[in-house]
């Protein structure tokens, strides 16, 4: 189970004074301008299930996954099966439900499975707190904006039909999906649900977050934006069981999986790959104008566990930017990332950073260092790395990044504070400990 406390922690007791220099971000915005390198993607929704539940304030979830082919099972109801993956979640039998359909739907109607909405924008226009919209198979070419809020225990949910894969294909300028409150200068908009989405194409961010809480994006596949695959501020944010890949048009060197701001953010259980710099920017950024609070800004008290990185193209999996703070990276792989550009590291980047921050039980396998800092005399605790050892994924050139039987990351994991399940629902752990990485192996 998640816990924000793994978060609180202070440096531990074995901290050191890093005075390593170099392999820092570029002070520009000038990137290159061409692509290159990992295996890229084009559809189809994360294979799993069950989003781990939360405590002290963070959002909780009862999850579930579709499988690869989107057959839904839905006897588990998103609870951990053993070494079986989850099935999908069955609709909910609270509140309202909106359909909407990708064809043959109309906003005049009453949004009930047998009369559905046409557009997705008429569903969240008519939801209330504890309301779902429930997005048939199909492509919607349109984007999306949510203004109103949620309620604590009954958020507003935007998710798939079980078994069908509804994808947001981003034809109009701006971003594909937007969580902002009609007066977002000061003004803060809450407990909203992304689960089961194919979201692309966006023009900037494929999901725009601004001075959210208590948000949650799970078993959405994110990708093909020309920015980032999520972008914005906010706090008491979780992220969960998502595809994050192929985004950014390397123009500028801002194009990341995910570039985000403010307080207690949960990342895990995610295949970040493809992006075309950094796979997570946590961007300390304090001086956030709009913002309602202190909480919305800068970056810190992050929990990034249990996620695999890889195939980054310029940069490298995670950098804590701009005075983030107390942050921990715990039982992720970073594989094969900067495919592209050769130096720096190719892990975890300091960059202007707080300190505080801890490193756990994490995996790093490719080109440069696991670590870099810039500038030099930063501290940070750093424990069971396992470093230059091939993680034996089944198969990463064809994006499968579930483990072999003898993969060093098996069993390697800490165990505090770990997920109870991973990227498809499976119980974690399934051996001695928890495996490293999003998916656990099979014992």
């Amino acid at each position: 189970m998640l816990a924000t406390g793994a978060c609180q922690a202070g440096p531990a007791a074995d901290d050191r004074l890093v005075t390593a220099d170099g392999g820092g971000p570029s002070t520009d915005d000038q990137g290159p301008t061409t692509g290159g390198g990992g295996p890229t993607t084009d559809g189809g929704l994360p294979t799993g299930g069950g989003l781990p539940t939360t405590e002290g304030g963070l959002p909780t979830t009862d999850g579930g996954e579709s499988t690869a082919d989107g057959a839904a099972s839905t006897e588990s109801g998103g609870e951990p099966l053993g070494c079986d993956a989850a099935g999908e979640t069955p609709l909910p039998d609270t509140g309202q439900l909106y359909f909407v359909a990708a064809s043959g739907g109309s906003d005049s109607n009453a949004g009930d499975e047998a009369a559905p909405l046409a557009t997705i924008q008429e569903g969240i226009d008519r939801a209330v707190a504890g309301d779902t919209i429930v997005l048939r198979g199909g492509t919607y070419t349109q984007n999306v904006r949510f203004r109103d809020s949620g309620e604590e225990g009954q958020p507003i949910t935007l998710r798939n039909y079980p078994g069908e894969t509804p994808v947001i294909d981003n034809e109009h300028d701006g971003n594909a999906i937007v969580i902002q409150a009609t007066n977002y200068q000061g003004g803060a908009i809450g407990w909203i649900t992304l689960d089961g989405l194919e979201v692309k194409n966006g023009h900037g961010k494929n999901i725009e977050i601004t001075n959210g809480h208590d948000i949650v994006v799970t078993r959405c596949h994110l990708h093909s934006s020309n920015g980032q695959g999520i972008g914005g501020n906010g706090t008491r944010v979780l992220i969960d069981g998502n595809v994050i890949a192929d985004n950014g048009d390397f123009v500028g060197n801002q194009e990341h999986g995910i570039y985000t701001s403010g307080k207690s953010w949960t990342i895990s259980n995610n295949l970040i790959y493809g992006n075309a710099f950094w796979g997570i920017q946590v961007a300390g950024y304090e001086d956030i104008s709009y913002a309602p609070g202190p909480e919305y800004t800068g970056a810190s008290d992050w929990f990034i566990v249990n996620n695999t990185f890889a195939f980054a193209h310029n940069r490298s999996g995670i950098v804590l930017y701009a005075g983030a703070e107390n942050d921990v990276i715990q039982n992720n792989i970073f594989f094969n990332n900067r495919t592209d550009e050769g130096s720096g590291d190719s892990g975890v980047s300091f960059y202007n950073s707080g300190g505080g921050h801890q490193l756990i039980n994490n995996l790093h396998f490719g080109p440069g260092p696991f670590v870099s800092i810039h500038p030099a005399g930063m501290y940070y605790s750093e424990t069971g790395t396992i470093d230059g050892e091939d993680p034996l994924f089944v198969d990463a050139d064809s994006l499968d990044f579930h483990l072999q039987a003898d993969s060093p990351a098996k069993n390697q994991g800490a165990a505090t504070d770990a997920p109870a399940t991973d990227h498809e629902g499976r119980s974690r752990p399934q051996g001695a400990g928890p495996d490293v990485g999003a998916f656990e192996a099979c014992e």
